[in-house]
């Protein structure tokens, strides 16, 4: 059995749920859970670079991406350290645009870099 609670919004909730069967039997149980909202984007904090990597630092957990001309988040190429707040790529290119979203889809301000 499945039941659809809807749209839910930010906040606490606690369900009590119970089921019997044609026999009379019945189970019942309680479940708390917590709804959290992130609406923030995610900012970049530094950049720098070695001889061989550029490396961008941003205040929260991403996947990031990057090519050399703008692109579209799903076409670009898998930056090192995903699921991370630091990522990295090898030099290699003349310019990178980097994109990257957080765990709910909020997207940082596309990154143009020139090493």
């Amino acid at each position: 059995h499945s039941q659809s609670l809807g749209p839910l919004n930010k906040g606490n909730y606690h369900y009590d749920i119970s089921c019997a069967d044609a026999a009379g039997n019945e189970a019942k149980i309680s479940i708390d859970f917590k709804i959290d909202v992130d609406l923030e984007k995610p900012k970049l904090l530094h950049t720098y670079k070695t001889e061989s990597s550029i490396f961008i630092i941003l205040n929260e957990i991403t996947n990031c991406k990057y090519r050399e001309t703008n692109f579209r988040y799903e076409e670009g190429i898998d930056m090192e350290e995903q699921s991370s707040t630091t990522h990295s790529t090898q030099l290699g290119i003349s310019k990178y645009f980097i994109k990257c979203k957080d765990i709910y889809n909020n997207d940082l301000e596309p990154i143009q870099i020139i090493p």
